[in-house]
């Protein structure tokens, strides 16, 4: 998929629908939010992963924008992703740069399918504000979203960390994508090494197949997609097996996310 038509195509949406609503009008996907306080995020976001990649910089970029008036966002935003859509399109995929992903980031290419997949979950958070239908999402960028929330959000162990298993297996099937993604619950449990803290986390194992998984769920792949980020019920999908862990996997995908 093209990544950056992707960021390119959800952020002309964000903003069309966000200049033609109410700016104090709440966002139902994510509670504490106003529009204009999406609005502002991700704003901050483009802004902050424009930086990054410019600079192809090799550590986090110390950036703190002052939040313009209300009135003023959406040209802040027009403004942000210009930005980040020149410098995606400018730098080489391979070339390297910060990024918070220790296991599979570190790349320009990391941040144009970060970025694709934030521009699209928050187009549809300010369409679920504005009240309006949410425009579909292509098959390949939703199977995508679903690879990368599982791969990048709810998986990888530092080195100095342990996996241990327990929890469950499931199978995601995402029948329009003809995907099927399998994956072990578990949990992250060690020491950081650099301040100290100690974590007991839930997390992913990724697995190529699985026998007999606890849990079997099918849908499309959008829908799936919407449910793992908490934009989406799970009365879109058939469950075969244990249901309960439906609520599990989306209770670590929203810990994961933030």
């Amino acid at each position: 998929m093209d990544f950056i038509q992707t960021v390119a195509d959800a952020s002309e949406r964000f903003i069309e629908v966000l200049e033609a609503t109410d700016l104090d009008a709440d966002v139902p996907s994510c509670p504490d939010w106003r529009a204009a306080d999406l609005l502002w995020h991700l704003t901050e976001v483009q802004d902050f992963w424009a930086e990054v990649v410019e600079q192809l910089a090799d550590e986090r970029p110390d950036v703190d924008p002052v939040r313009p008036d209300d009135a003023d966002l959406p040209a802040a935003f027009r403004s942000a992703s210009a930005r980040l859509a020149a410098a995606l399109a400018e730098a080489d995929p391979y070339d390297e740069c910060w990024s918070w992903d220790e296991h599979g980031g570190g790349s320009v290419a990391w941040v144009r399918r970060r970025q694709a997949h934030e521009a699209v979950i928050h187009r549809v958070d300010a369409e679920l504000a504005a009240g309006v239908e949410p425009a579909s999402i292509p098959v390949d960028v939703a199977a995508d979203g679903i690879d990368e929330m599982l791969g990048v959000q709810m998986s990888g162990i530092p080195g100095w960390a342990e996996y241990v298993p327990g929890g469950g297996t499931v199978e995601l099937h995402a029948r329009d994508a003809d995907r099927t993604f399998a994956f072990e619950m578990g949990r992250m449990v060690g020491t950081s090494l650099a301040s100290g803290r100690h974590y007991d986390l839930g997390v992913i194992e990724r697995r190529e197949s699985l026998g007999d998984p606890s849990v079997i769920i099918v849908g499309d792949a959008a829908d799936l997609y919407l449910w793992l980020w908490g934009r989406g019920g799970d009365d879109s999908f058939v469950v075969e097996g244990d249901h309960a862990l439906v609520g599990a996997i989306r209770a670590l995908a929203a810990d994961s996310t933030g």
